[in-house]
């Protein structure tokens, strides 16, 4: 099914769109990012197998650590936070970077018809310390769709939005259902009229459009997981952070 790419300055409305404009609707709250561990050399890869090297947290809110050979992300409460990342920054920035990641939603307990889910990854040009600007990658089982969405904290005319711009949100058979495990993919390439953000669901094009106001160089990466539900569980597995070349 090809995609409809939607132009980067039309303007979210929840009662148009799908999974972003859902999430847009219910997001009342974004927490603070959780702390991050050193900086990286590309490329980056990561089963999780051995020690692991990544953020982890237990607090009231969320635990997040590596656990069941990968990278949990458990839900406690969601009344005050909602978006976690969990980024993984690089020593030297790039502007031609592939993030991508295995991720299963093992669990997501049921409730109203206004909660909500997504996960994915993401490729972030914001230094460390700065207000997010990036891409996400974002794929929600719970009602089978798929988002490529542009974070930008600094521009105040999305502040209603949580800072979000859909640049594709559309429904995908690619995605699995609850339970079930995707490969998803996200490459970032600057060009000269922007950035080119590509986004992969089991290695299939799912997303594709140029931004030409688009953020570079890259120097970080994330995991993103996003709910409106205590008890939401989302694994990752197989982590890969890579340099990709102009024509990557």
């Amino acid at each position: 099914m090809k995609p409809r790419v939607r132009p980067p300055s039309l303007r979210l409305e929840p009662a148009r769109f799908g999974l972003v404009g859902t999430l847009v609707a219910g997001l009342s709250v974004l927490c603070a990012c959780a702390s991050e561990p050193e900086r990286r050399a590309l490329p980056i890869s990561d089963d999780f197998s051995g020690e692991c090297d990544w953020v982890e947290d237990d607090d009231e809110h969320i635990s997040l650590g590596c656990d069941d050979g990968g990278y949990r992300a458990l839900f406690k409460r969601t009344d005050e936070r909602l978006h976690h990342v969990i980024f993984k920054r690089i020593e030297d920035p790039s502007h031609f970077v592939s993030v991508e990641a295995d991720a299963t939603l093992r669990v997501f307990p049921q409730g109203s018809s206004v909660d909500f889910q997504a996960h994915g990854v993401g490729c972030f040009a914001s230094p460390a310390g700065e207000r997010a600007q990036g891409y996400l990658f974002l794929v929600a089982p719970g009602v089978r769709s798929v988002a490529l969405v542009r974070i930008d904290e600094e521009d105040e005319s999305l502040r209603e939005q949580f800072y979000f711009r859909a640049l594709v949100d559309e429904e995908s058979e690619h995605v699995a259902a609850v339970g079930g495990t995707n490969r998803i993919r996200g490459k970032c390439q600057a060009a000269d009229d922007g950035v080119e953000v590509t986004m992969y669901v089991d290695g299939k094009v799912v997303g594709q459009v140029r931004d030409p106001k688009g953020f570079r160089p890259f120097e970080a990466f994330g995991l993103i997981v996003i709910s409106s539900k205590g008890g939401t569980d989302v694994l990752f597995d197989n982590f890969k952070a890579e340099e990709i070349g102009e024509f990557g």
